[in-house]
């Protein structure tokens, strides 16, 4: 989880999609459009800090504080992954909070 805090932090979209599960509904098949669409994120957002509230085996429950259009926002999410030939990739996630 923290490495794709950091890797939305850095804009680091192949970061992103690499660690993203193909059953997300976050996936797209459109590389280019992703791609583009993380980019536009990663720089109108400023990524202050996360903080990870608790953690199982596939799941973090963390909050990510970020500014966007000059407010500061709380995501507050129940994160889930599942593993890939020994790597965890998102699945997806539940807001908890916000």
């Amino acid at each position: 989880m923290r490495s794709r805090y950091t890797a939305y932090a850095l804009a680091l979209a192949a970061y992103i999609q690499k660690t993203t599960h193909p059953k997300s509904p976050h996936f797209e098949s459109d590389q280019k459009k992703w791609t583009d669409e993380i980019i536009t994120f990663c720089r109108t957002t400023k990524f202050i800090k996360l903080e990870i509230y608790d953690f199982g085996s596939d799941w973090v429950h963390f909050c990510a504080f970020l500014e966007h259009n000059n407010q500061i926002h709380q995501l507050i999410e129940k994160s889930h992954f599942e593993q890939i030939n020994s790597h965890f990739r998102y699945v997806d996630g539940e807001i908890t909070g916000s």
